[in-house]
């Protein structure tokens, strides 16, 4: 979240200065940055969680199909060096 924070009081600080004002003309507006920077960050750090989450939870799945596959494929050879031996 702090580097929301930043980011939005660094933003507003730029904004003044490419408009050739104090860099701290209207306070007020630091804090919304600060505010919208901090949600921001926030909201974005939730998201790659459930996104890590999904990745997660899509490896387990296609891992967990892969070993029933290898496992069948074992199977099937034995069976089929069985029959060939008899």
């Amino acid at each position: 979240m702090w580097y929301g924070i930043v980011l939005g009081f660094s933003s507003c600080c730029l904004h003044n200065m490419v408009r050739v004002n104090p860099v701290m003309y209207h306070p007020w507006e630091h804090i919304g940055f600060m505010a919208f920077g901090g949600y921001c960050d926030h909201y974005y750090q939730q998201l790659r969680k459930k996104w890590n989450q999904d990745i997660y939870d899509e490896t387990q799945k296609r891992l967990a199909n892969l070993d029933q596959e290898l496992k069948e494929i074992q199977k099937r050879d034995m069976e089929e060096a069985a029959a060939a031996a008899n």
